[in-house]
């Protein structure tokens, strides 16, 4: 930074332009309570593929020609180097060869949570605990269970159970709050239908283990599916973002802007639908997890992206004089750090101040002590006029 913008005693208003949105979302983090606009400069509405234009025919001719300069590299350093082991490789921070982007681990295990139904769509039997947590003990235990989710038909789509990988803190209590998620165990990605094929998401990450269905409402016109990757190791829930937003910028940088996979189920307590067969369509089932591919190694994917600096703390006015459970209050501080690492980003407001209203209702409080928190949150997004009108309307039916 330079001029007053560095002196922390300056109170002058400041104008900072970046050359792109990832740039500035990261600063808006940096700067708190400041504002995101876009610069309203002249730029056709359709400009083409964006990106360097392609060297290499695609995705599989770019990473050969990369691992032949890895090994030509390889072979001019020293002796010692060229025999450093795999297991030493694997915890070096920044990985040389594109083979370090995923490892086999010798014994892998996933918990998944099924949600029923009625756990659901609401009602006097809504819950928002897990009906049931599975232990997966092999690839081969989850691909047969998603393989026989898959063939049953639902009248509709709100028929079908539920089901993520995120450890909760105890999921027979409640496993449906961000503030009870401890970290996962599975990327899921939810594929809307976009600029990019199922074959070409399958190709660009072409070394990772991966099963591929199709959604409730997908069509043959517009393909909707939804893709779990298995991780080699538990990520925790700032990891999640991050290892969600590194896999966005790959596809970017493979020239997929417009790949259609939906930003706002990105929650660590996001809960998706248990494959079946499409309502209107041809259904598919892909399950890619033999010896050609191997589990997600998370560390390579995390370096791509800066850690997310430290939420602020709930502001003093909204907890003193609260009389809150000691447990309570720190659930409450934790629900709205959550909050801050993607509500005040552009785009993502509406969807986090509705999760933070879900955390807030779970942890018991009454309408009048959520409000302050919901309009202290809604004026630190990027529309605060209209999430303030959405927290009304939330507080209007807290009861």
């Amino acid at each position: 930074m330079r001029c007053s913008i560095r002196d922390i005693n300056s109170t002058t208003r400041k104008i900072v332009i970046v050359p792109d949105r990832r740039v500035a979302e990261f600063l808006e983090g940096v700067f708190k309570g400041s504002t995101l606009i876009k610069i309203p400069i002249e730029i056709p509405a359709k400009v083409g593929r964006v990106g360097r234009p392609r060297v290499h025919s695609n995705a599989t001719a770019r990473k050969r020609a990369q691992r032949a300069r890895d090994k030509a590299k390889a072979l001019e350093l020293p002796p010692d180097a060229n025999n450093v082991s795999k297991e030493i490789c694997h915890e070096t921070p920044i990985r040389m060869d594109i083979v370090t982007r995923c490892f086999e681990t010798a014994e892998t295990t996933w918990t998944m949570n099924r949600y029923d139904t009625s756990h659901i769509t609401g009602g006097k039997s809504y819950t928002p605990a897990a009906t049931d947590v599975i232990e997966l003990e092999t690839i081969d235990d989850m691909v047969e269970l998603f393989s026989t989710a898959h063939e049953i038909k639902y009248e509709k789509k709100t028929d079908t159970p539920c089901f993520n990988f995120t450890s909760f803190i105890d999921p027979k209590v409640d496993a449906r709050s961000a503030v009870n998620a401890q970290g996962t165990s599975v990327l899921i990605l939810d594929n809307d239908g976009g600029g990019m094929s199922r074959a070409e998401f399958i190709g660009i990450l072409n070394q990772e283990k991966m099963i591929v269905s199709n959604s409730f409402s997908s069509i043959s016109e517009r393909e909707k599916w939804r893709v779990c990757i298995p991780l080699s190791r538990p990520v925790t829930k700032e990891e999640s973002g991050r290892l969600f937003a590194a896999i966005m910028m790959e596809l970017e940088d493979n020239g997929f802007v417009d790949h259609g996979f939906d930003p706002s189920k990105k929650s660590i307590a996001s809960i998706y639908h248990l494959p079946c067969q499409a309502d209107k369509g041809d259904s598919f089932f892909e399950a890619l997890v033999g010896d050609d591919r191997q589990f997600m190694n998370p560390d390579y994917w995390l370096q791509m992206v800066p850690a997310l600096l430290p939420s602020p703390p709930l502001a003093p006015l909204l907890t003193e004089g609260v009389d809150w459970p000691p447990d309570v209050a720190e659930a409450v501080k934790d629900a709205v750090a959550t909050f801050d690492e993607t509500g005040t980003r552009a785009g993502q407001g509406d969807a986090a101040i509705w999760d933070l209203a879900i955390d807030l209702r779970n942890l018991g409080l009454l309408a009048e002590a959520a409000k302050p928190i919901l309009d202290d949150a809604a004026r630190r997004t990027t529309s605060p006029k209209d999430r303030l009108k959405q927290v009304e309307r939330i507080i209007r039916g807290w009861a």
